[in-house]
């Protein structure tokens, strides 16, 4: 099983959050409300990353972000495919779809960023017109296929409210 690190910093969440690893321990944050989401436009809810490989760590990064000028999704995917053209990565799958009823997006993406040769999927979720609950997992090229199950499947686990 791969070795998980969480990583928690502040959210738009006033529960606890409880993180259970599978090997033996479960650990339980109460993460304050964020009193500064309209000044940070991201905030970084949950990352799990598992072993290294030639030094990158393949991960999960689930993130809130503001949406621009209140668009939702349908801003928040025009933004993100120019952004990868932009980049130069490659849009390998892309489709809409509905999570708990919202209106959500996935992506499957590759290419090089900051010497590394990567692969992405990304679900985006529309929380509300301000706000986009984004999910990404992240391997390099290389370690694709045999990362590829646990990252999918931990994309595929994401439930909203």
């Amino acid at each position: 099983m791969a070795m998980l690190l969480a990583l928690l910093a502040l959210t738009a969440l006033a529960e606890p959050v409880e993180i259970k690893d599978g090997r033996g321990y479960t650990m339980t944050v109460d993460l304050p409300a964020d009193t500064s989401a309209k000044a940070a436009p991201i905030a970084v809810a949950t990352m799990v990353m598992g072993p290294p490989t030639d030094g990158f760590q393949p991960n999960i990064n689930v993130q809130l972000q503001a949406s621009t000028d209140g668009g939702g999704l349908a801003v928040f995917v025009t933004t993100t495919k120019g952004q990868f053209t932009a980049g130069g990565l490659t849009l390998v799958a892309d489709k809409q779809k509905k999570l708990n009823g919202k209106p959500a997006w996935y992506f499957e993406y590759s290419g090089n960023m900051q010497g590394r040769s990567l692969h992405w999927t990304a679900l985006a979720v529309e929380q509300n017109p301000n706000q986009i609950l984004l999910v990404t997992a992240t391997s390099t090229e290389a370690t694709w296929a045999t990362n590829k199950k646990w990252l999918t499947d931990g994309i595929n686990s994401v439930s909203v409210d």
